[in-house]
């Protein structure tokens, strides 16, 4: 059973440090990468779409990760209402919360060591520091760039534990929902374990529908 243990709040933000906005236009790949039948490059990133039948309806979703070092980090914008079902929501509190959530977007935000190392034993004087960094810091090391070229800050964060050992450290956040015309890339300004920015990046919702949907 996944429980919740901490819960950050962050405040919407004009344009942020002009060094975060530089970065989404820069970085190259490799062309001869070689992509399988569910996955496609979006703006120098791989991309990989899920689709599932929820309800009679299909849900799609898209992650995407990045390695720097040792360190893998992936990014996966979730559908709302595959989240609530997932935590065993039904019936009227369902659509209740589909309403409540109808303006955010959420994410899971993954880190893993793929040395199998503890990231909390490894990258923090003790768990406990470790944890506060997961619980309220880690928000703060997160922004939201949209098609216009804004940022906007977390609207808040949840870290996810199991209650015991684990070796991947997961983060739920939320962001304004923007139009579906609208590209995002999230930033992650990592200063805890490779002291770099990891960005990932997502083509708009009606770029999906029209181009990417055929790829499954």
């Amino acid at each position: 059973m996944l429980i919740c243990i901490a819960y950050s709040c962050g405040n919407s933000v004009e344009n942020d440090s002009q060094n975060i906005i530089e970065f989404v236009s820069t970085g190259k790949m490799n062309d001869d990468v070689i992509l399988n039948k569910n996955e496609y490059i979006f703006e120098n990133n791989i991309v990989n779409i899920e689709m599932s039948k929820l309800n009679n309806s299909e849900i799609v979703e898209q992650n995407t990760s990045q390695l720097i070092n040792s360190i893998s980090y992936k990014m996966r914008k979730i559908s709302t209402k595959y989240y609530l079902i997932n935590k065993g929501i039904k019936g009227d509190e369902l659509e209740s919360s589909i309403h409540e959530l109808e303006n955010e977007q959420l994410y899971f935000f993954e880190l893993e060591d793929i040395a199998r190392k503890d990231l909390l034993s490894t990258y923090f004087e003790n768990d406990s520091e470790g944890i506060q960094y997961f619980s309220f810091d880690i928000i703060n090391n997160f922004y939201l760039v949209d098609g216009e070229g804004d940022t906007l800050k977390a609207l808040y964060a949840n870290y996810v534990i199991n209650g015991k050992t684990q070796l991947t450290e997961k983060v739920l956040l939320s962001f304004p929902k923007l139009k579906k015309s609208t590209k995002t890339t999230l930033i992650y300004r990592d200063n805890v374990f490779n002291n770099q920015i990891v960005k990932f990046s997502f083509p708009s919702e009606i770029e999906i529908e029209n181009n990417y949907i055929e790829i499954l």
